[in-house]
């Protein structure tokens, strides 16, 4: 029974902190893209003030929740992108992570809640995962929370116990001390693999179009202008899309089987992870779809099983075996070696004080212990006495600033560190640093008292080892086990939430029964799930936004643009997800109600034209949603006109025909006939070309 729980219920510990950090930058990328159109989206300047947004909501018996709503200038929308920076940047590296992972939620829910007409498929998927991971503890590896843990506990004593490992506890006895509702055993980790798994299966089971089984589906996806990213927009006509495609296509099929066999769990799951990752930056580098392809790649890190941690954690390689020979007089020097011991989980390092110089203390890879050599020449009392010395398994040895590359290089997760130390100029930078503390140890332990940590009891004044112990009160235990059930209660109706709204939106055959409840949850937490990502394929007309506008200076601009209106779009859209998003809706039937709020900023300014000189002020705009079809004139439909309109496509000042907005298929989708009025073509030599 254990194994079936740890199969579908644990995460591992370093799987989730992997996770943390790669999501975590995820969404500081994010973020940074949303700061550059701050004003455009999280302002009342912009293309939807908040009472607006409000009011509209209200109207259609729709509201969401989102802190920006009481944000209405572009300084405090600044004001709460820095305070969701700083909540970002506290999850990625782990310090108070719950909470922070908590709060970082909420300013995702927040900012995607903030505009939901430029919400999408990625917006969605991110925040089911960000708040399914909330009920497990991503601080618990790879973070500062468990770098202080270790510090808390690393207060071993005395010198000879130092190379003993026996006293580490291994993963099971880990789990096992864990307090209730601290375990990365939880119905949230069966959550988790669940929206992945359904997640893939719905994109599958509704990409039915022929153009995923020949192969053209990505490269017809990448001619549509919304959806298409400017590295997407070079590469539409790329050979290797058409591999792509397929490795695309069937790791949907084969992810959610992947993470669901039971048998050979480290291969199965490392190449679920592989999968994921190629699925998701394939969508994250070529497509406007926003945090979708980056929460798949850090999704990646979160399905690779325990087996394959433990492979990485204890591979030993003779060749990293390095002896420190530590000052044994000083504090600082004695807790780092106690540190490091908790972090070589490959048996890498020797750890001996300066003051055992008869012989050399190493490792015997034949007998698998530790063994007595004869200490090399170099290594001298007035040596020992200086620096840290770290002996290779030649008997050539590093000091100083080398030796602590040498020591990182010999610890898994701290290679790359190792290397980067080791590099010209930062060496020496490390080197002036290295002896600016050496000459100042004995008071730096002092200060943090620790200058007498090597002796059995700590001396006076100093502050003595902490309590490691684990043991908590019955009382406080039985409150520990009422809050962790209350926890797993909620993460099983939010899971639940999520997979049945992914099931009913997506109208897959699974029988999910409907619930008022678990849609409400669905909703005021955004996590629709839909995934109408070109399904059943690519469509076959491209369609995309053309404003027409007329200067002061009698000059004809596209604000979306910043260059002369032209209806053949051959460059590529680089304003990113959240306008691809917007400008899908706005057009549309049921978005009537937004479109003044477009209007009115509009008129005063674009993303690509900040009409900063008088002149350059826009006096009419006409919005054309255009249809362009391989080989046939592109087709404008005007959605709006603002003032005077524009010269380009159409009469200036001349009154405005309504012919309506259109009701579209959602952008990705194949068309469908559409029973509105025909727009009306324009002359030939109006087609601007570059």
């Amino acid at each position: 029974m254990k194994p079936f729980i740890n199969h579908f219920f644990r995460i591992d510990p370093r799987s989730l902190g992997l996770f943390r950090i790669l999501f975590g930058l995820a969404l500081i990328g994010d973020l940074s893209y949303r700061w550059d159109h701050i004003e455009a989206f999280y302002s009342n300047e912009g293309v939807l003030p908040n009472h607006n947004h409000i009011f509209n909501l209200k109207q259609a018996g729709k509201l969401v929740w989102s802190a920006l709503h009481a944000f209405s200038s572009d300084g405090e929308a600044t004001f709460g992108f820095f305070l969701i920076l700083f909540f970002y940047a506290c999850f990625t590296i782990g310090f108070k992570s719950r909470a922070f992972h908590a709060l970082s939620a909420v300013a995702l829910l927040s900012l995607v809640a903030r505009n939901t007409l430029a919400s999408g498929p990625g917006d969605y998927l991110a925040l089911a995962i960000l708040i399914t991971t909330v009920f497990l503890p991503l601080g618990s590896a790879f973070s500062v929370d468990s770098l202080l843990e270790r510090v808390r506990l690393a207060r071993e004593t005395p010198h000879d116990k130092l190379n003993d490992r026996s006293n580490l506890p291994n993963v099971d006895q880990t789990d096992e001390a864990r307090l209730p509702g601290w375990s990365p055993r939880s119905v949230a980790a069966f959550g988790v693999f669940s929206i992945l798994g359904l997640t893939m299966l719905a994109l599958a089971m509704k990409q039915t179009g022929a153009a995923w089984k020949d192969g053209s589906a990505l490269s017809k996806a990448l001619h549509l202008t919304l959806f298409a990213s400017p590295m997407g927009f070079d590469m539409k006509d790329s050979g290797l899309l058409g591999p792509l495609t397929r490795v695309v296509y069937y790791s949907q099929w084969a992810i959610p089987v992947l993470l669901a066999v039971p048998v050979a769990r480290g291969l199965a799951r490392g190449a679920a992870a592989l999968l994921l990752a190629v699925h998701g930056l394939t969508y994250a580098l070529l497509t406007n779809l926003g945090l979708f392809g980056w929460t798949l790649v850090a999704s990646a890190a979160i399905v690779v099983s325990s087996d394959t941690w433990q492979v990485w954690a204890q591979r030993h390689d003779p060749k990293r075996v390095r002896t420190v020979i530590y000052d044994a007089d000083c504090g600082v020097c004695f807790f780092l070696c106690q540190l490091l011991k908790r972090f070589d989980t490959r048996n890498h390092l020797v750890f001996q004080p300066n003051d055992q110089r008869d012989k050399l203390l190493g490792w015997d890879d034949k007998k698998q212990k530790i063994v007595e050599r004869e200490m090399p020449s170099a290594v001298t009392e007035d040596l020992v006495s200086g620096t840290v010395v770290a002996v290779r398994p030649d008997g050539s040895i590093a000091t100083r600033a080398e030796a602590v590359s040498e020591v990182f290089l010999a610890v898994p997760g701290f290679a790359i560190l190792g290397r980067v130390l080791a590099l010209p100029g930062i060496s020496g930078l490390t080197g002036s640093l290295y002896d600016f503390v050496a000459k100042r140890r004995t008071d730096i332990s002092v200060e943090l008292g620790l200058a007498a940590c090597g002796v059995e009891k700590p001396a006076d004044g100093a502050k003595a080892a902490p309590d490691t112990s684990l043991e908590v009160s019955p009382a406080r235990a039985a409150r520990y086990r009422a809050t962790a059930g209350l926890r797993e209660a909620l993460a099983a109706v939010f899971v639940a939430s999520v997979l049945v709204q992914t099931i009913h939106q997506n109208e897959l055959p699974l029988g999910a029964p409907k619930s008022a409840l678990l849609a409400s949850f669905s909703w005021w937490s955004q996590t629709r799930g839909d995934l109408a990502i070109l399904t059943p394929e690519p469509a076959a007309t491209n369609e995309y936004m053309v404003l027409d506008g007329y200067t002061r200076a009698e000059a004809s601009i596209d604000p979306l643009t910043g260059k002369e209106p032209q209806l053949v779009a051959n460059a590529a859209f680089d304003l990113g997800p959240l306008w691809a998003n917007y400008l899908r809706q706005i057009h549309l039937q049921e978005q009537t109600a937004y479109q003044p709020a477009l209007r009115t900023y509009l008129s005063k300014k674009g993303p690509h034209w900040p009409a900063e000189a008088n002149e350059e002020k826009i006096l009419g705009v006409d919005a054309y949603w255009v249809t362009a079809t391989a080989g046939a004139e592109p087709t404008p439909e005007r959605i709006f006109r603002h003032g005077r309109g524009g010269k380009v496509f159409g009469q200036l000042g001349a009154p405005e025909q309504k012919t309506g907005p259109r009701r579209l298929p959602t952008p990705g989708q194949a068309n469908a006939e559409d029973g509105g009025a025909p727009a009306p073509r324009l002359p030939t030599n109006l087609l601007k070309k570059e």
